[in-house]
């Protein structure tokens, strides 16, 4: 006796009644559900075409056996059920099961997952050469399956588009896992909750090939960086974390905090969305990753750079970094930007202050019973001038830390989603405010008018004495907010030193300029000349003091500088 051929993915299609006689098969919908109630089955599809009509080539093939088909004419009503089990089967047993003749079970031809979708992709009709013959297309919802049968086409035909039917039909699901890690990302949370079996056989492989995905990926066009600072103790952290599963909800781990330990900073990096510093200082940036790493880190249009992991590089992709620390927003901006010896004992000089305050869109200050949002003015104003200005946003009330200690569950979502409502909105905000550009020729600004042209001699020395008298009343300003008189006569005294004491505070005064630009400040204020630059110092002081100089040292100061 011969033995029934055995494989793993069957294809059926039976008529409800017998198209000669009339008679009922005894097959519906009730034979199928029965069918794949069998654990052995593990993914089934099947459909009920009942719209479909005979076509030409259905004419000419009856013809040949002495049938007599019209073109047009509705075919009987039948079932096409796709199966794939997780051992072969012999085709007597699915005969069984379903209740038909043996001689009605074809055998798909293919290895691999592509026995299985060509059919799958055979029931509706979707193929393009099926519905050139005149085939009826049948929509998703006649389909019924075990799987989601629309993302599971859509990806096939993908995989077809993206490697070839050869490799696409004939790789296993193992080797599938591995190239939507390699190509698409999959995370592995995705993989196990995809195909757990596959997942156990190339486990070992899939943590490298997602390492490869990640370097291959581009930096995000915009990141958003936020600082968070308050006493110790008061709920940071968790306020931290919260507002990064807000920002990502649909993210299985939507942050990666970084610990103190800046040995292994990215150990373990996986590519969320969210990276949070949990209590780290300017100082640390700077000596783990230097001035360039740090600023590059924080930087709102990245490169892309890898970073060193434990056992090999990353590329971070995070969209938002937040950072939670005990210093104040302003000294940790200053420090960022300031003077730090780096590991290997080279002393750095301070940078533009700008350099920071601009990478920071927003401020958030915590406080015991409350704490307050702030957001970068020069920002949203497009305004470099103004980079170190922040407005408040909201003052919101709330004790992030009862909140974390008192509630749980709804209650606590309930409250923190409330409380964090006004962060959420400045969030948009900012972003809108980053997406937000002139793209019609005719709104071009005016300032925008005379970019490309040349510039004359005559303008560039009309624009090198507008930089020399701005820089004389910064260097004014500065001086004045810096050198604080304590008497009548130390106000004339400082007015007159104004440029002896030039060389010896500078860096004081200045140090939260770079070194070029705060050379040219002083060679500006400079070139005045002692005695103007001393009435300029005096007038300032004027004002500062709002009129508390006594009328005998104006009148000192008059005679002493020539007016």
């Amino acid at each position: 006796m011969m033995k029934s051929v055995k494989q793993r993915v069957f294809f059926v299609s039976q008529n409800e009644v017998n198209t000669k006689t009339g008679e009922s098969l005894n097959f519906d919908e009730d034979n199928i559900l029965s069918c794949v109630a069998h654990k052995t089955i593990k993914r089934w599809a099947y459909i009920k075409h009942d719209k479909d009509v005979y076509l030409e080539e259905d004419v000419e093939i009856a013809a040949k056996d002495g049938i007599t088909l019209v073109a047009g004419d509705p075919k009987a009503v039948h079932w096409h059920v796709v199966l794939e089990c997780s051992q072969a089967m012999d085709v007597d047993t699915i005969a069984r099961w379903l209740g038909v003749p043996p001689n009605q079970i074809d055998l798909p031809r293919g290895k691999g997952r592509g026995a299985f979708m060509d059919c799958v992709e055979y029931i509706t009709h979707e193929r393009p050469k099926e519905q050139d013959k005149g085939k009826y297309h049948y929509p998703d919802e006649e389909v019924r399956a075990n799987f989601d049968f629309r993302e599971v086409i859509t990806a096939y035909r993908q995989s077809v588009d993206r490697y070839g039917y050869n490799m696409a039909n004939n790789m296993d699901d193992g080797k599938a896992m591995k190239l939507h890690v390699m190509h698409d990302g999959w995370t592995m949370k995705q993989c196990r909750d995809a195909d757990p079996l596959a997942y156990i056989k190339v486990r070992d492989a899939l943590p490298k090939l997602r390492l490869d995905y990640l370097l291959d990926q581009p930096p995000c066009p915009f990141r958003m960086n936020i600082y968070v600072d308050g006493d110790g103790g008061l709920g940071k952290g968790a306020l931290c974390e919260y507002i990064a599963e807000k920002l990502f909800p649909e993210s299985d781990r939507p942050f990666f905090t970084v610990g103190n330990d800046s040995r292994v900073a990215f150990d373990g990096y996986d590519g969320e969305p969210v990276i949070i510093w949990d209590d780290w200082r300017a100082g640390q940036f700077n000596t783990t990753f230097g001035r360039g790493g740090m600023f590059n880190i924080f930087d709102t249009h990245p490169r892309q750079q890898a970073q060193q992991a434990k056992h090999s590089r990353v590329i971070l992709t995070n969209a938002v970094n937040i950072v939670n620390s005990v210093q104040p927003y302003m000294e940790f901006m200053n420090a960022l930007a300031g003077e730090y010896i780096s590991k290997d004992g080279v002393q750095h000089h301070a940078e533009d202050m700008n350099q920071s305050y601009r990478r920071f869109p927003m401020i958030m200050r915590v406080r015991e019973e409350d704490f307050d949002i702030l957001f970068n003015r020069g920002f949203v104003d497009k305004d470099s001038h103004a980079y170190r200005q922040y407005s408040a946003y909201e003052n919101v009330r709330g004790s992030i830390k009862q909140v974390m200690t008192r509630l749980g569950g709804d209650a606590r979502e309930n409250v923190m989603g409330t409380m964090t409502r006004p962060v959420m909105d400045c969030y948009h905000m900012l972003q809108e405010s980053h997406d937000e550009k002139i793209s019609d020729p005719n709104l071009i600004p005016e300032e925008f008018k005379n970019y490309g042209t040349t510039i004359t001699p005559e303008e560039r020395i009309e624009e090198d004495e507008m930089r020399r008298v701005d820089n004389m009343f910064l260097f004014v300003e500065e001086y004045v907010r810096t050198v604080e008189p304590y008497d009548e006569k130390h106000i004339l005294n400082c007015s007159r030193d104004a440029i002896k004491y030039t060389d010896k505070l500078s860096h004081h005064i200045f140090k939260n300029m770079q070194g070029e630009m705060k050379n040219q400040i002083l060679k500006d204020a400079a070139s005045f000349g002692e005695k103007t630059l001393s009435a300029f110092v005096f007038q300032e002081y004027a004002k500062e003091y709002h009129g508390e100089i006594p009328a005998s040292a104006i009148t000192s100061q008059k005679v002493e500088s020539g007016e």
